[in-house]
């Protein structure tokens, strides 16, 4: 059984995020990870936003209080060029080359920084500086939810991967 949930309403200048944030990206790591790992959790991953937000075209509705209607893009990509999981969920009609374009946007800003792109986009906003004063320039970078590296557990370089959602509001791509 998923326990997929909607992202809570943050303040996304609120420093305790930021805290939550990094707790998140010391204990997030992987002991390995192989295509079949990626599959499987790429998999998860859809079946958790189908759980929260549905897809009326397959009899899955959303839960209540859910916008109908919605969809992501959901990839799995290695920093040496696999991508080992791509998808559309959902409403395959709310999704389309944009959502693709910003999920390599996310991808570019972890592989530059080795931490999520809500993070990073926290941090600054905290900070109330902008991407470009750190060298993340739109539209090449997204400072936004969606994208989240893949660490393993025995590598404290670099990560390998990431995470890649793009298509609801930034802090419920991160949550998904």
């Amino acid at each position: 059984m998923s326990t997929a949930k909607r992202a809570p309403e943050y303040d996304l200048k609120d420093a305790a995020l930021v805290d939550l944030l990094d707790k998140h990206h010391a204990e997030l790591r992987f002991a390995k990870f192989s295509p079949e790992i990626a599959f499987n959790l790429g998999l998860a991953l859809k079946e958790a936003f189908l759980e929260t937000y549905g897809d009326e075209s397959i009899g899955r509705s959303a839960k209540p209080g859910v916008k109908k209607g919605l969809g992501v893009v959901i990839a799995i990509r290695t920093f040496n060029g696999h991508d080992l999981f791509s998808c559309v969920a959902g409403d395959a009609s709310a999704t389309g080359p944009d959502n693709w374009i910003w999920a390599g946007r996310k991808e570019k800003l972890v592989r530059q920084t080795g931490k999520s792109s809500f993070l990073v986009g926290r941090v600054l906003a905290l900070q109330n500086r902008q991407p470009e004063d750190k060298g993340y320039p739109f539209p090449e970078y997204a400072c936004h939810g969606g994208g989240f590296p893949i660490w393993l557990k025995n590598n404290t370089a670099c990560p390998i991967g990431t995470i890649l959602v793009s298509g609801l509001p930034q802090a419920e791509d991160h949550q998904l």
